[in-house]
């Protein structure tokens, strides 16, 4: 029988990956597999154990630690699911196994019945282990020519892109494991070694997705303090991590590095597009970094409409592993990391069919998978391989989509909530249980008192994409209503980071908002919002009296963001807060102390608690200037207002709010 130090030089001779399936018991498991560990010493120069048992590896995390080996290399890992299984960390732990490698997998021994045929399905196609001599003698070497050809090629237009021409961003794509995130670090160090004067920020979701870029960079520049995690600093240089919601148009930047963003919404990018002359746009299209194909059909044409030349590049080489690699297309095709849509003819009118997905067709059908998840990728929704395994295994999650012709054309994934019993709503009331699957149930209960919503049975819509082709066309809004008219439900609701175009959908099907948070999210720079819309005339009445609470909650609150809400949205947001009627005599009053001041007469400060009352009541905050708005609402100060509308002082400001209450009154 050969020995695991046989098969893993077999291995490296030919550099490629395997991974097995273990289904012994555990008894053989656990007096094996140290074994193993042991007999590579010398062998393997990196060996990782992923679980509950150390097993007398170099490296040992637990499952939820995945993060900690982001850009390490291994040439052995065992992966333990005796005690639990999760898709993201297995996907990214199987990303650092490099080429020569092996891994063995220990499946879970106890699972959902569903999820476990969903992965027995998968683990189906591995070997098992022990591995056969005719198996040993069917490996084929890769014939890999391992290259960086492509990979020198993107740090010398990156480096192109600080001392070039302004105004010709560059925008880099990569698949998982092709050197994407060291090509920029190799760039920075270089840069930070040879320019005079050279600030460097790099922006992405969030740090540990540029940790592998700063960590190639620090091992080209051994001499760089680091006296801040996400600070590297070279001579009179520097290289900085900022999240997204910090970047702004001024702040000490020379080059400006957007990596996965893909994963950013692009309204953020079209603004630091417009704000900064030396940028690089990096994302990977396939995988659970980013998110697909949103960033191509969407910010791409839009960029490079705004700029004469726009710089591509795409690495697909290889750096870890070798070209066509087994581990990397079994992955893809289990997982639908590489999921893309197929083009559609579709002629307004056509009859579409609109179902609830039984999870049992998923398994069977894998292609019907892959379709769901490719809308939800292209609609820039950053789609991880625990997404699709939560469909699969999570009872309270459900996908109705709309079919033409056997190919589905939007999809809308729902999570059902409530149907609690009273210790698990008290528990949540008094701060002791935060349930997962229970967002918009948990909010209703504890920010706003409604204790009903633990015990209704609602829907929460967590995604909804569709087709490119088909869009416009009415859908979403029947997917929706399929939703509200076949589910169970009392009320449905939806969250979701708010801006105006997104707002306006939700409030055009009749859900109004019940919450606005007050921190923008360090992603995605925007505030979270959470809407709903009852559906029988019980919730109807109790949901329907939060709107009061909100409006009061969203108005005090105005006072204390830190950072100023977008005016287009701030005016929607204003638009649809509820007021008490004022009595006649009491708006006549306040009409005319309006007038008065606006002919000059008065001070804004006096006039100030008036106008917001009187601007919701009579509906006249979407006539409002974004001044107004400010000064109102916002409670801006005089040297707040002076430097956002560029004016001189407090005479200057105040002959402006005279024109602009004029103009509404």
């Amino acid at each position: 029988m050969n020995t695991i130090r046989d098969v893993l030089i077999k291995h490296q001779s030919l550099f490629i990956r395997s991974a097995f399936l273990v289904t012994q018991s555990d008894s053989w498991i656990d007096g094996h597999i140290p074994l193993y560990f042991a007999e590579l010493n010398g062998i393997a120069s990196n060996t990782l154990s992923v679980g509950h048992c150390a097993f007398n590896a170099d490296t040992h995390i637990t499952l939820s630690q995945s993060q900690h080996v982001l850009g390490m290399e291994f040439d052995f890992i065992v992966l333990d699911f005796r005690c639990g299984f999760d898709a993201n960390h297995f996907c990214r732990v199987l990303g650092t196994l490099v080429g020569g490698g092996i891994a063995l997998i220990i499946p879970p021994r106890q699972h959902d019945a569903l999820a476990s045929q969903w992965l027995n399905r998968i683990f189906s196609d591995l070997t098992h282990w022990p591995m056969s001599g005719k198996d040993i003698e069917e490996l084929k070497s890769s014939q890999n020519n391992l290259s960086f050809k492509q990979q020198n090629e993107a740090i010398r237009k990156i480096i192109k892109v600080a001392t070039g021409h302004r105004n010709r961003p560059l925008v880099l794509t990569a698949d998982r494991g092709r050197g994407k995130s060291s090509a920029l670090g190799i760039a920075c160090a270089h840069l930070l070694s040879t320019r005079s004067q050279c600030s460097i920020v790099v922006t992405a979701p969030s740090f540990r997705q540029v940790s592998t870029l700063f960590r190639h960079a620090l091992s080209e520049l051994p001499d760089a303090q680091t006296l801040h995690p996400h600070q590297l600093t070279y001579s009179t240089n520097s290289l900085r991590f900022v999240p997204p919601a910090e970047v702004t148009p001024g702040m000490d930047c020379d080059l400006l590095f957007v990596d996965e963003a893909g994963a950013i919404p692009v309204p953020m990018l079209k603004h630091w597009a417009r704000a900064f002359s030396r940028m690089v746009f990096s994302t990977t299209v396939h995988g659970y970094e980013g998110s697909g194909r949103g960033f191509t059909l969407k910010f791409l044409p839009w960029l490079a409409s705004l700029r004469e030349t726009v710089l591509h590049l795409h690495l697909d080489q290889p750096i870890r592993w070798a070209a066509n690699d087994k581990i990397e297309h079994w992955l893809n095709h289990h997982f639908v990391l590489d999921s893309e849509i197929e083009p559609i003819t579709y002629h307004s009118g056509t009859h579409l069919r609109y179902r609830v997905l039984d999870k049992a067709d998923l398994i069977d059908n894998p292609a019907l998978l892959r379709q769901c998840i490719g809308l939800l990728v292209q609609a820039h929704y950053q789609t991880t391989p625990n997404d699709v395994y939560q469909l699969i295994e999570n009872s309270e999650q459900n996908m109705v989509i709309a079919e033409l012709n056997d190919q589905v054309v939007a999809t809308c994934l729902v999570n059902q909530e409530g149907r609690l019993d009273t210790g698990k709503v008290t528990n949540i009331v008094s701060g002791k249980s935060r349930p997962k699957g229970q967002l918009a149930t948990s909010i209703l209960m504890t920010n706003l008192g409604c204790l009903e919503a633990g015990y209704w049975s609602s829907q929460r819509i967590m995604r909804i994409a569709v087709h490119p082709h088909l869009q416009r066309q009415g859908i979403a809004t029947e997917l929706c209503q399929y939703v509200e008219a076949n589910l169970p439900l009392d009320f449905v609701s939806v969250s979701f980071g708010a801006d105006v175009e997104l707002l306006s959908f939700w409030l055009s099907l009749d859900f109004f908002p019940v919450r606005f948070g007050l921190t923008r999210d360090a992603a995605s720079g925007t505030h979270s919002i959470l809407m709903v819309k009852p559906c029988h005339q019980r919730s109807r009445e109790v949901l329907t009296s939060l709107r009061d609470i909100y409006s009061e909650q969203l108005l005090e609150n105005m006072k204390q963001l830190n950072t100023p809400i977008d005016i287009p949205l701030l005016r929607l947001l204003l638009s649809n807060v509820c007021t008490s009627p004022q009595a006649g005599a009491v708006a006549s009053a306040r009409e005319s102390v309006l007038n008065i001041f606006s002919q000059g007469g008065g001070s804004f400060d006096f006039v100030r608690p008036l106008l917001q009352p009187w601007l919701l009541s009579t509906g006249r905050v979407s006539l409002c200037s974004a001044l107004l708005l400010r000064a109102v609402f916002c409670h801006y100060d005089t040297q707040s207002l002076c430097f956002e509308f560029s004016l001189t002082g407090k005479k200057q400001l105040e002959k402006a709010l005279r024109q602009d209450v004029m103009s509404v009154i």
